[in-house]
């Protein structure tokens, strides 16, 4: 509506959906759902516009002022959560998005407060983080040190591997986004596994197919995750990769490590270089 303005209708009702209802891009089940609806008068899509909108890295947008993640990320949070998302549009008629999450009645939800309470695994060590999105970038530091490590973030490969070279023993893991501008999150992780054959990789993507064929380019112990980024699956994938390499380090090799990262910290304490 950027062009001529208009009308966006946001509701949210609860809902019993009675019947077994099937889109072109989803499937709702019957049951009772909380349904949010945000409805736009404006151009419209075709229908193959529609039909692709969320596969990863597809925009319609001028280059520079879209990545075509939006929708995709949303996708990927409501069907985490079981829900669905319908879309109807066309030319001329605006557009109208109908988001579905199931509601969990209150016994069920008392049900499983333990298994939501268990705790997340946790370290120490120190992880080098990297993703060129200030929000997603700050995000992930703030998660790191949510589970007690220490985090080092950067916003571009570049900036990323200037640090790496600067004190390649001081990271235990390097995570970093796949898809940035000028260096990509692959040529990062080659170029720091040459400085370090051993440094154990996490991987970030919104689209599994194209993460799972890039990762099989960087050699040794890395992992993949999917975006957006989830604190459960974060935690756990970190502490696999980061055990894992442990149990195939040599002791001394790894106490080098663990002096060359507190001389490090001890620089950055005099100046934060953060």
């Amino acid at each position: 509506m950027q062009k001529t303005g208009g009308t966006l209708t946001v509701a949210l009702e609860e809902v019993q959906v009675a019947q077994l209802r099937v889109g072109p891009q989803a499937r709702l089940e019957p049951g009772a759902y909380a349904r949010l609806m945000v409805q736009d008068t404006g151009e419209g899509m075709p229908p193959d516009i529609q039909e692709r909108i969320f596969d990863p890295f597809f925009t319609t947008k001028d280059l520079g002022t879209g990545r075509g993640m939006g929708l995709a990320v949303v996708h990927g949070i409501i069907t985490a959560h079981g829900g669905t998302i319908f879309v109807n549009s066309a030319p001329g008629t605006g557009t109208t998005v109908e988001v579905y999450l199931p509601i969990i009645p209150t016994q069920n939800a008392t049900s499983v407060s333990p298994n939501a309470e268990e705790p997340l695994p946790q370290g120490h060590e120190c992880v080098l983080f990297v993703d060129d999105e200030e929000s997603l970038a700050r995000f992930g530091g703030e998660m790191l040190e949510s589970l007690g490590y220490y985090a080092v973030v950067r916003m571009s490969a570049s900036e990323a591997l200037q640090a790496f070279r600067m004190a390649p023993q001081r990271f235990d893991l390097l995570i970093t986004d796949v898809t940035m501008p000028n260096m990509s999150g692959i040529a990062l992780a080659k170029d720091c596994r040459l400085l370090r054959p051993d440094l154990p990789i996490i991987l970030c993507s919104g689209s599994e197919h194209t993460l799972s064929a890039e990762a099989k380019q960087v050699q040794g112990l890395t992992k993949y995750v999917l975006k957006p980024l989830m604190l459960q699956d974060v935690a756990r994938t970190i502490r696999q990769v980061l055990d894992q390499a442990a149990s195939e380090t040599p002791s001394a090799h790894q106490r080098y490590r663990e002096l060359a990262r507190e001389l490090v910290e001890e620089h950055d304490a005099i100046s934060p270089s953060r």
